[in-house]
């Protein structure tokens, strides 16, 4: 069995002791490589997933020929959600961005759970109230902060121990904006000392002046 201590999520944190301990005892952990399905939208069979390790990129069609990449989690996040909650077919596609290691409780789990930890279907709503939360604040910001502040923030939202693992082509896609101008982005973010570009990396030099710079209408 997988040791708490190898989660590092502030809802996981967060549950008692019991809980804790009955969903470690019935997850399971799998090994994706970069590029492979974890699972996806309209996938009938939900339940969460937290990352363990590695980095997850969430896609959502747009039609038939065109997905959106609207988000990058890392290390520490917690994702999903549960028929037993009132929860329907998987919204979004969940896929590897990396080579990752995620630690799955399918829907089944979670109601053998809930026979002794029945707390455990509150703390499912309090995972989905977060992560509308990260959808709404996404959503404000592309509508109210300026061009560079959105890529200053969305650095911030997806970054993990001060890296994002992401190219110039994801930031420009999360930000509604082209590449080529999410490049002149970084490299006045690079010239402000605020990150540092490697080839599918970003680093976070200096996370106050980003701060700063996010903040800009």
């Amino acid at each position: 069995m997988i040791g708490a201590d190898q989660i590092r999520s502030p809802w996981f944190d967060a549950l008692p002791p019991p809980l804790r301990l009955a969903i470690l005892a019935s997850a399971r952990t799998r090994q994706f490589d970069q590029g492979q399905w974890i699972y996806g939208e309209g996938d009938e069979r939900a339940g969460l997933a937290a990352i363990l390790d590695g980095a997850v990129r969430l896609e959502v069609a747009v039609d038939a020929d065109r997905t959106a990449l609207i988000g990058l989690i890392q290390k520490g996040a917690v994702l999903g959600q549960s028929r037993s909650t009132g929860g329907g077919q998987r919204i979004v596609t969940a896929r590897a961005a990396r080579p990752s290691l995620i630690l799955m409780l399918d829907d089944d789990a979670i109601s053998k759970i809930a026979l002794t930890q029945p707390e455990i279907f509150g703390a499912i709503n309090q995972l989905l109230y977060g992560q509308l939360d990260t959808v709404v604040r996404a959503m404000a910001q592309l509508l109210i902060l300026s061009s560079r502040a959105r890529v200053a923030a969305r650095l911030l939202s997806n970054a993990m121990d001060g890296r994002v693992f992401a190219n110039q082509a994801d930031i420009a896609e999360m930000t509604a904006m082209s590449r080529k101008s999410v490049n002149g982005h970084l490299a006045a973010l690079v010239q402000a000392g605020a990150i540092a570009t490697y080839y599918g990396e970003i680093q976070i030099v200096d996370a106050a002046r980003l701060t700063q710079i996010a903040s800009q209408h």
